[in-house]
């Protein structure tokens, strides 16, 4: 899909221009948002224009709510009062943090809420999330071919701008590291289950399960080459879930077969890979799972004497790295301890409470959904908030501290609340045969 037909596409959806604006440019900032370098460009030019369009997209919806006047956010935790909260219980970590530190934590969250609130909204004025979400697809398995080109044939030879040197491309992705990439892409896996055709035919069927099978190999394909192993966790996750509830699930168990047969025939180069050899002999110790977890063991052990020693204050933001314990990398690799290690147990426990409360009211949605289309979207957007929390017990800026790697996530957080909301309002006078054009 090109950039032109990607806008013609909203204009013919019968959005206004506000909105049209706003699909056009969420559709590319979600499609690049684990993007943070192009080759000959420099690193800042990128990153302005990438804030420039998630800019355009949320202010255009938020204009258009205004002007409508039907501008409105979630009740409860996962509106501003759940935003005043996370601000609150983050001050302790904010008093003890260097200015710059603070102004950078304050922006994510600003960031992180505020993208929720505009893909709330967008829902509930009828946008069209699905060719958001189906265009960053795109745009995201363009990024994982070149990937993987590069990593299969060395083409292009492009190498990411490192603070220290360069690194190949198959070996950071578009990404400064291989887990940011591989985390990053994993929460558009299951959005390529919104690829599966409504078609009943059999024939129908099967073209729509080829399209997710030549998207997802694609993706899981980079996050190999990059060797992310929480990302690839992640998306196995989505695909397994994702396997058991399809009615496709014979078409699922040739492709775990097929999966199945490559990875025993790579297993030499896997092990390799993905680090895995420390723990092949029959005796593994508290050291090869350190080894194994790249120092995320006797990470978790210095996180847990840190918290400790300052349970409900913390130690501030970027004032504490687990270098000065010998670690060979800075943050806890556990975004809830991480969060603790911060600000304190109140922070880390607040925004464990909102995560619930999405998750909960996606959940309670589940009875205002009666067409297979709206279950079926339902599904794919729970399975890229599940994604993000199963990446957030490996990696330590996940949901929160790392916005741009995780628009994906506010942005499927902000769709189940939307439709929630607009099922539940419609439930009692639409026909369960429109409920999907309506709501889904």
């Amino acid at each position: 899909m090109t950039v032109s037909s990607q806008a013609i596409g909203f204009a013919r959806s019968g959005e206004s221009v506000l909105l049209t604006a706003a699909g056009f440019a969420l559709t590319i900032y979600l499609g690049t948002s684990p993007l943070f370098w192009l080759p000959n460009i420099n690193v800042g030019i990128v990153g302005i224009l990438k804030l420039s369009l998630a800019a355009v997209g949320v202010l255009s919806v938020y204009a258009h709510g205004i002007l409508k006047s039907t501008l409105r956010f979630p009740t409860g935790i996962v509106g501003p009062i759940g935003f005043i909260l996370v601000v609150a219980l983050s001050l302790p970590g904010l008093a003890q943090s260097d200015l710059g530190a603070a102004l950078a934590r304050i922006g994510d969250f600003v960031l992180s809420f505020g993208f929720l609130w505009c893909f709330y909204n967008y829902v509930r004025a009828g946008g069209d999330w699905r060719r958001i979400f189906r265009g960053a697809l795109y745009i995201i398995v363009a990024l994982s071919a070149i990937t993987l080109s590069n990593a299969l044939f060395g083409v292009p030879e492009w190498n990411a701008p490192l603070a220290n040197g360069t690194a190949s491309l198959s070996t950071t992705g578009f990404g400064f590291k291989r887990t940011g990439w591989s985390n990053g892409i994993a929460m558009f896996v299951p959005v390529a289950f919104l690829l599966i055709s409504n078609d009943k035919t059999r024939l129908g069927r099967f073209g729509g399960f080829m399209r997710v099978f030549i998207v997802i190999a694609l993706i899981l394909g980079a996050q190999i080459a990059a060797g992310g192993r929480s990302g690839i966790v992640a998306a196995l996750m989505s695909l397994g879930v994702f396997a058991l509830r399809s009615r496709l699930r014979f078409h699922f168990v040739i492709v775990f077969i097929v999966v199945a047969a490559a990875v025993y025939a790579s297993s030499d180069y896997l092990i390799d890979q993905f680090r895995l050899g420390s723990i092949q002999s029959s005796n593994v110790s508290v050291e090869d799972l350190d080894r194994l977890s790249s120092g995320r063991v006797v990470g978790y052990m210095v996180a847990v004497d840190l918290i400790a020693a300052k349970p409900f204050m913390g130690h501030g933001f970027e004032q504490i790295t687990l270098e000065q314990f010998g670690i060979g990398y800075q943050e806890v690799h556990n975004m809830w301890l991480q969060l603790w290690v911060e600000s304190g147990i109140g922070f880390a426990a607040g925004f464990a409470l909102i995560v619930l409360a999405i998750l909960r009211r996606a959940w309670d949605g589940r009875k205002y959904r009666r067409s297979q289309a709206t279950k079926h979207a339902a599904l794919a957007l729970g399975l890229v908030v599940a994604s993000g929390l199963v990446v957030s017990m490996f990696e330590p800026r996940t949901l929160l501290g790392s916005f741009q790697n995780t628009a994906i996530w506010w942005a499927a957080a902000g769709v189940l609340l939307g439709n929630h909301v607009a099922s539940r309002q419609q439930i009692r006078t639409v026909p369960a045969s429109t409920e999907s054009a309506v709501c889904s």
